[in-house]
């Protein structure tokens, strides 16, 4: 197969966002956790409100998540893009940090094969590895996207100093810089703010694309102070999900959003959806859903907007409750 041109590269990422006609792609980390029933009805749904754009990672369910994705999406990869992951810190071993070189060249041929594709749109660093150098790992992106097999690439879960260092090292090595960046974004966490989105926003060929829109459930309203007990499926999905997500100043901020949708006679899953959506350099947030029938309500939600002044009203309640 020929060589792919860095330009090349760039204009597949770019289409991978803007072929989606809803500003949303599903994340899939519930796959694999359900049943393949289920799963298929999911991922038919969001193809039918025109969600195009799909997230995975190779530790997702062991790798049943793209597994799932492989058995019920379009052969034609132009009807669907996907992003993966590599590199969980589980993957690791004695003797390699996960994201090492011979690891990475594993995890891309497994994906492939699960995927049931012949190229993953934009293959993400999962987490960051330390014990490996960045250079060989970002050699074994280059050789990938080289061959063909990778479209783009990019980081989740990096801290600014590490996407720093990431941009100066494949800057050394001449390669195409990250397309994609992926971190935790929503009402309740708001760190990336104050140094991340700023980074972002200056290199302009980046996208970023927030997971937890919702706070893993907790922006949904179905968890209070008096009852924080997560569900079964959320704490197989969600790393310490209790501990991350139900803390005093989470419920504090919570009440007050509560009582602010209910003044605006808004949902409080459709305030945080489209006020996250609206935040300066979001370019599509990361939605999950258990059910089809999920699917269609966020995709009712982020194609319907708020009015300016209930966005403006949540941002100051988020200041205010410290």
């Amino acid at each position: 197969m020929a060589v792919q041109a860095a330009s090349e590269i760039e204009i597949t990422h770019h289409s991978a966002f803007n072929i989606t006609a809803c500003p949303m792609a599903l994340g899939c980390n519930t796959l694999g956790h359900i049943d393949s029933a289920q799963a298929r009805e999911i991922l038919f749904t969001a193809l039918d409100r025109g969600v195009t754009l799909f997230d995975t990672a190779a530790s997702y369910a062991g790798g049943r998540s793209e597994e799932e994705l492989g058995h019920w999406l379009p052969s034609d990869p132009m009807s669907s893009r996907i992003i993966t992951k590599f590199g969980h810190p589980s993957s690791a071993n004695a003797e390699t940090g996960a994201a090492s070189a011979h690891l990475a060249g594993i995890a891309l041929d497994q994906s492939l094969r699960r995927l049931r594709r012949e190229r993953i749109d934009i293959w993400l660093i999962h987490f960051p590895d330390e014990a490996t150098p960045m250079t060989d790992t970002l050699g074994v992106i280059d050789r990938a996207m080289r061959a063909g097999k990778v479209g783009g690439y990019g980081a989740s879960n990096h801290a600014p100093s590490q996407l720093r260092a990431l941009l100066a090292t494949a800057a050394s090595m001449a390669i195409a810089g990250p397309m994609l960046v992926q971190s935790e974004y929503n009402l309740l966490n708001r760190a990336v703010e104050e140094e991340m989105l700023p980074m972002i926003e200056r290199e302009k060929s980046i996208a970023f694309a927030p997971y937890f829109p919702l706070a893993g459930g907790l922006l949904t309203g179905k968890y209070n102070a008096e009852r924080p007990v997560a569900g079964s499926l959320r704490s197989k999905t969600v790393n310490r999900f209790e501990e991350r997500f139900f803390t005093a100043r989470n419920w504090a901020r919570l009440d007050r959003l509560k009582m602010l949708c209910a003044d605006h006679d808004v949902s409080l899953p459709h305030l945080a959806l489209q006020w996250l959506a609206t935040r300066p350099g979001v370019t599509l947030p990361i939605v999950g859903a258990s059910s089809a029938s999920q699917v269609n309500e966020n995709c009712e939600m982020m194609e319907s907007p708020l009015a300016e002044q209930v966005l403006t009203a949540a941002s100051k309640i988020l200041s205010s409750v410290e």
